[in-house]
């Protein structure tokens, strides 16, 4: 196991793709695990109705999840930014919906490499899948 990993770890680290699929490391089961999206932040905006906009488009709560999962499995920040008379209740519902999107995306790729769900990773094997899928959510000071 600690093969996999350190084998892991280099290709990630170097991004030298070719070399990793070659030696038959791990680096074969992350193809196609990551889209192609090119590194952006998500800008997402709550205002004081209880109204998200995601990069200027505006997104229901059930469609949160499905709008910033690519943005954290592409490892891009969510800057997030809400009305000063935002609900704290609404903010700390929103809050959780982001970090339950972050854990979903840990457990799809703790899955295709380690065959577990992240809860059940070793402290090592969560530095893997937290360097690849950081958690990057940035609040900015909120509107008045």
């Amino acid at each position: 196991m600690k093969n996999l990993i350190l084998s892991f770890l280099i290709c990630s680290i170097l991004f030298v793709n070719e070399a990793c699929i070659r030696s038959g490391s791990s680096q074969n089961r992350l193809d196609g695990y990551y889209s192609k999206i090119p590194r952006k932040d998500l800008s997402l905006y709550i205002n004081s109705k209880e109204e998200m906009f995601a990069d200027g488009v505006e997104v229901s709560k059930s469609e949160l999840c499905d709008k910033v999962s690519p943005f954290i499995k592409n490892s891009n920040k969510i800057i997030w930014q809400n009305d000063s008379e935002l609900s704290y209740l609404f903010y700390i519902e929103i809050f959780n919906m982001l970090s339950a999107c972050y854990i979903k995306q840990w457990n799809i790729f703790s899955d295709s490499i380690f065959n577990k769900d992240y809860i059940d990773l070793s402290e090592d094997e969560k530095k893997v899948i937290l360097h690849k899928i950081p958690f990057e959510l940035k609040e900015i000071e909120p509107r008045n």
